[in-house]
């Protein structure tokens, strides 16, 4: 059983005297437990970020002032959902590839908005 202790320990935060007193099958119950919990915990983060994604796609097509066309939410989805799905610091490279994706999307030059005034 050396084999499922990095993940009874890790994962599953088990103690090694609960460990030593689980059945086999009561060890995989935890497991297929902890495997829905991450699926359940992946599929609610991807909501959440479409959910973003869809009322800033349509404040963005609401304001209209620099957008040359509308913005659907599955065009936005992609970027936000790398972003906070990886759960890491982003480089600085990887922040400029979607800042210029964002603007090849929208169809903004390359030195930002301009304000009004």
């Amino acid at each position: 059983m050396a084999w499922a202790e990095p993940v009874a320990y890790g994962e599953l935060a088990l103690k090694p005297w609960e460990f030593e007193r689980l059945q086999p099958h009561e060890y995989y119950a935890l497991c297929d437990g902890y495997e829905y919990r991450q699926r359940r915990r992946r599929t609610e983060i991807e909501n959440e970020i479409f959910v973003r994604a869809y009322f800033v796609a349509h404040l963005l097509n609401i304001s209209g002032k620099y957008l040359k066309k509308n913005i659907s939410p599955k065009e936005l989805y992609k970027p936000l959902f790398d972003a906070m799905s990886g759960g890491e610091r982003r480089s600085a490279q990887d922040r400029r590839q979607d800042e210029e994706y964002l603007r090849k999307i929208f169809d903004l030059p390359p030195e930002g908005v301009k304000e009004d005034g």
